[in-house]
């Protein structure tokens, strides 16, 4: 994709997305749905849930909605997807994580997608 066009595409992908996220009430159902397995791989989660449950959920349903795009967008490069992971990245930290926030230290996860449960009937 030429470098303009990606520019377009990337703007767009993040304001109709932006745009998308459900209500602070809705967000816990929406990321359940997505069948993320959350592996800690660094820092303490429980302390990051008791102090930004909110932001944490907001992420993961922000990386859910990357996901989907990968999965659809077959013809984007390694180097793309990566350009778009540090474009979300940057612009979720600006738009909800502020100074005022709780969040120190580091974390890093692993989202696993889980295969929807089968359910086999007689």
């Amino acid at each position: 994709m030429k470098k303009k066009d990606f520019v377009s595409f990337l703007v767009d992908f993040i304001k109709k997305t932006l745009n998308s996220m459900p209500n602070d009430a809705d967000l816990e159902d929406e990321v359940k749905m997505m069948l993320f397995k959350i592996r800690l791989i660094e820092g303490d989660l429980s302390k990051l849930l008791k102090k930004d449950k909110k932001n944490f959920l907001r992420f993961v349903w922000l990386v859910g909605k990357l996901n989907d795009l990968f999965e659809q967008e077959a013809n984007l490069s390694e180097d793309e997807k990566n350009n778009l992971i540090d474009a979300f990245v940057n612009i979720y930290n600006k738009k909800f994580l502020n100074t005022k926030t709780n969040l120190k230290g580091s974390l890093e996860i692993e989202l696993l997608k889980r295969s929807p449960l089968k359910k086999f009937y007689n």
